[in-house]
């Protein structure tokens, strides 16, 4: 995902907060290490906080000025429910990899997250696909929303993609059946096992 330099310099000027959620304690390291960067000439403050980390640095942390916290729902939903993260002026949310996000483990964390945010925060959502489920919610929650979708723009001519989904017991079969019809050596699959 790619933090602006200009919502940085909105956030530090107009004392708002951003809140980028994402799915993993990696992936809020790797946000926040850009946002650092990218803020350290502004004294943009960020933190990171994720699940399975000391909850008592956490509150240490909080007690500073913060213009942008990076981390995982459950534990920012835990920070403000406990009145430790205070959210109010939160007006700006991004979700990166929103189809995780959004799915049956984090979707309902991240509607409870909403629910703390102040009326109408505007909504950054994030995702390499776009599932049933990210359509659902920017349907809810983000009605008139810009999409961008660079999905086109990333197909090279003379490439056909294809995406297949399968049981994990029919993977094997299928394999087999795309080995048979296309020389292997021109060739890239990506599996995953993960649920969506």
């Amino acid at each position: 995902m790619e933090i602006s330099f200009n919502l940085l310099i909105f956030l530090f000027l107009f004392g708002k907060i951003a809140l980028i959620l994402v799915p993993t304690r990696e992936l809020a390291l790797q946000v926040s290490a850009v946002v650092k960067e990218l803020g350290k000439h502004l004294k943009v403050e960020s933190m990171v906080s994720t699940g399975g980390t000391s909850l008592k640095e956490d509150i240490l942390r909080l007690n500073s000025p913060i213009h942008v916290l990076v981390g995982t729902p459950g534990r920012v939903l835990d920070l403000a429910s406990r009145g430790i993260a205070d959210l109010s002026r939160c007006h700006i949310l991004a979700l990166d990899e929103a189809d995780k996000l959004l799915s049956v483990d984090f979707g309902p964390v991240v509607e409870k997250v909403l629910r703390v945010l102040p009326k109408d925060p505007q909504i950054m959502a994030f995702s390499a696909t776009f599932p049933q489920m990210v359509k659902t919610f920017q349907e809810k929650f983000m009605p008139d929303c810009t999409i961008i979708n660079l999905m086109d723009e990333l197909t090279l001519k003379g490439i056909t993609q294809y995406y297949v989904f399968l049981e994990e017991r029919q993977k094997v079969h299928c394999l087999n059946a795309l080995f048979s019809k296309v020389p292997i050596h021109s060739n890239s699959f990506f599996i995953s096992n993960a649920m969506l």
